[in-house]
């Protein structure tokens, strides 16, 4: 059976088409893999190139080796409607990089072999469609470029000595450090290697569906986690404090400043805490007039070093600040427990680290390594994506020579010329020289140019936003909720994080490490005075979340504050072209970033009584199980049963999902019913239906019928109290008065039949 290989652009048109057709295609690319090219012919006009043909719907293809490469997915009057003189035109970036990609001429950007692509596992069928819409992150394959730099990591990791034993690499938004980092874990584990593999905390979740790491993460010699998670498996004993207790310990240590200081300590944020702990806690550093962080900082922490640390230590009462759990550490390193002859250390995002965090990581190595056991370090990071004031440099960490990945698989290179401009406020800071961004001409899309909406206040820009969260459609209609947040419109903006079914709105943590193939930048340079430092660094991070289609929404104000300067390549573009232009592109996003979003979202679709037919499927790529799940099935349930039963029964008739079929006859009270059904996952999907049962055996038990839930139960533990009468009821499905009749007729049966004899 041939591997099937989809290319991204492939992916975005999967996701604009129908419900049905989206089915059609996953019938068409199993086809192909074995081989049966019914309705397939070449596509005229290009070497190496076929279509298959499914009703109106076409698959263009070509082989590579034992593999197929999905190119383009589409209607006939969509794939054939450009004429060749009109493929080179801006007004569709996605057919352009198809066309491209098609004619192979000498553009090494647009090589198949040089774009993302996603390998498809025909052996999860039932998965197809949380894989188009986003599980596809997790089973990438590199590029040509990435896999050069992972061979050479790869082999390095096993050999590198220098004097931190650590190798580095820096490099830009979109070109694959954690997709790389991901897989070398994954091959260095399967060689017989330790891994210590240490994420942000957003990442660690998505880290463990990679397919690569699935099984691995779970074996002897793998641990996962974020840094402060690593130091609480190492401080045993230790309490570390949380960012929020951390906040509130300088709020308190605070108040014991002289009056000359107390009003500039008043509104204390996260950031003092951050350049508290950088550079006045952390009394290691030197060189202070390099550090960028602490240039544009320097005013605010000469306030901050008025609180001092006896007092913030105090406010804490016994819980470790970040500084303090590393210092701790490195005063008594654990030795290796391991019977593998190498540890890898690998750190992803390592630019949100404060220096004494990772300091501790290369003095861990070190030890090991006085101690006989080889230990290597593997650094990720990009310094110009700094959306938290950490303040150190590479230099600072003696890496040696960076490494670099090159080509931008994200962003289009009119959007990183956009972007890249921002970084020019950061250097007007001055202290060390920061990383050049990756070159515009390196991504691997041209694309469209930046659009520019402009409005002469706030007040009207709201209102453009406002006008794009309208409903479209009604709820008897939309039935799939990865797809409407798909297609919901993606915004960047210093406001909180909030989101519905038709918009999306991210601040820069919330964004950070995401992408999204179309995204408005709304009140993004909202301000006054010079751009900040740390304003350069968030800009520059949410811009570059954008695949192909950027949209800045921006008031006169804003945009002069900044200098029109930097618009002067965007096009301008009317506010009803702009609804159209932004929400034509089809863009996914990683529900497991905003799982409350997606628990409130499914249940005001509960509260309807129209219920998201992919329920089950947006829970699980969200991370929601256990009893995280089951508590919110309660909820889904009690708002179902506001519903009149004839309604329920009509959404149950139209339900082609069992977990769903199952929700709602729990909902009518139909336990049993919901247990028959569940029985067809058995086989296929054990892990599935042992939820089910489960949460049908705690439903009984909480209407205090402990003898139901017992036998419910019976179905996947094979287990019965023993104190409970009647056990050869147990096994047997049905009505309890009805089975305890029978049951009660047989025992009597048996009794005067004994009484006979």
């Amino acid at each position: 059976m041939a591997g099937v290989r989809i290319i991204r652009a492939a992916l975005r048109d999967l996701q604009k088409l129908s419900h049905d057709d989206f089915g059609k295609v996953q019938i068409v690319l199993k086809r192909l893999s074995q081989d049966d090219l019914r309705d397939t012919k070449s596509l005229e006009g290009f070497e190496g190139l076929l279509r298959t043909r499914s009703g109106d719907l076409r698959v263009v293809w070509k082989r590579d080796r034992q593999d197929i490469i999905i190119i383009k997915v589409g209607y006939r009057r969509d794939i054939y409607r450009e004429s060749w003189q009109n493929r080179k035109v801006y007004n569709s970036p996605h057919l352009n990089l198809f066309y491209q990609t098609l004619k192979s001429t000498d553009s090494e950007a647009v090589n198949v072999a040089n774009t993302p692509q996603y390998q498809w596992n025909f052996q999860e069928e039932e998965y197809w469609y949380q894989f188009v819409y986003g599980g596809y992150r997790y089973s990438p394959i590199l590029t040509s470029e990435q896999e050069k730099i992972y061979d050479y990591l790869l082999h390095n990791l096993s050999n590198y000595q220098n004097h931190y034993g650590t190798l580095l690499v820096q490099s830009a938004p979109g070109t694959g450090k954690t997709v790389c980092a991901a897989l070398l874990a994954s091959r260095l584990h399967q060689q017989g290697c330790q891994i210590i593999f240490i994420v942000p905390d957003k990442l660690v979740e998505d880290i463990k569906k990679y397919a690569q790491l699935k099984q691995q993460i779970k074996q002897p010699g793998f641990w996962l986690g974020t840094f402060p998670n690593w130091l609480n498996s190492n401080l045993k004993y230790a309490q570390i404090a949380s960012p929020q207790q951390e906040l509130s310990a300088l709020k308190t240590a605070a108040r014991r400043v002289s009056n000359n200081y107390k009003r500039k300590l008043a509104n204390l944020e996260m950031q003092d805490v951050l350049l508290y702990q950088a550079f006045v806690l952390d009394n290691s550093r030197t060189q202070l007039s390099k550090e960028i962080f602490f240039q544009a900082n320097q005013e605010r922490i000469e306030v901050l070093k008025q609180i001092k640390p006896d007092w913030w230590e105090s406010a804490l009462d016994g819980y470790l600040c970040r500084v303090a759990a590393a210092n701790s550490l490195q005063e008594k390193l654990p030795s290796p427990s391991t019977d593998r002859q190498q540890t890898i250390i690998i750190v992803d995002e390592a630019q949100d680290l404060l220096l004494a965090e990772i300091t501790t990581l290369f003095q861990l190595g070190k030890h090991w390594r006085n101690l006989g056991h080889e230990t290597t370090s593997l650094i990720l990071g990009d310094l110009n994506q700094r959306i938290q004031p950490t303040g150190f440099h590479w230099d600072k960490l003696k890496l040696g020579k960076e490494i670099c990945l090159s080509y931008n698989y994200r962003n289009s290179q009119k959007i990183l010329e956009f972007a890249n401009q921002f970084l020019e406020i950061a250097k007007s800071y001055g202290g060390r020289k920061l990383p050049a961004p990756g070159e515009a001409k390196l991504g691997i899309e041209v694309g469209e140019p930046v659009r520019l909406l402009e409005f002469p206040s706030n007040h009207e820009a709201w209102d453009f936003l406002c006008q794009l969260v309208q409903e479209t459609t009604q709820p008897e209609n939309q039935r799939y909720l990865l797809r409407d947040l798909a297609n919901a419109i993606k915004v960047i903006s210093p406001h909180s994080s909030a989101g519905n079914e038709n918009l999306i709105m991210l601040n820069a943590e919330a964004a950070k490490g995401r992408e999204f193939e179309a995204c408005i930048a709304f009140n993004l340079f909202t301000g006054t005075g010079k751009p900040s430092l740390a304003e350069s660094f968030q800009w520059y991070t949410m811009l570059t979340r954008a695949r192909s289609r950027l949209l800045i929404v921006a008031t006169t104000a804003e945009i002069e504050r900044v200098g029109r300067g930097y618009f002067k390549n965007c096009l301008p573009i009317d506010p009803y072209i702009a609804i159209s232009w932004i929400t034509e592109v089809a863009s996914d996003i990683e529900v497991n970033q905003i799982p409350d979003n997606v628990k409130k979202l499914l249940l005001k679709r509960c509260k309807s009584g129209y219920i998201y037919w992919d329920t089950y499927s947006a829970l699980e790529l969200a991370g929601i199980e256990g009893d995280q799940l089951y508590q919110w099935e309660q909820k889904a349930i009690a708002y179902l049963q506001f519903h009149s039963l004839s309604h329920l029964e009509s959404e149950l008739a139209k339900t082609p999902y069992i977990p769903l079929q199952c929700l709602l006859l729990r909902a009518m009270h139909h336990s049993w019913k919901a247990v028959s059904i569940a029985q067809e996952l058995k086989e296929n999907e054990p892990e599935q239906y042992s939820q089910i049962i489960d949460s049908i055996a705690r439903d009984l038990a909480a209407k205090n019928l402990p003898y139901e839930a017992a036998r419910v139960r019976h179905q996947i533990t094979k287990a019965f109290p023993k104190n409970y009468p009647f056990p050869e009821i147990a096994n047997k499905p049905g009505s309890l008065v009805s089975l305890l009749s029978q049951s009660i007729i047989a025992r009597s049966f048996v009794n005067s039949s004994h009484w006979v004899d």
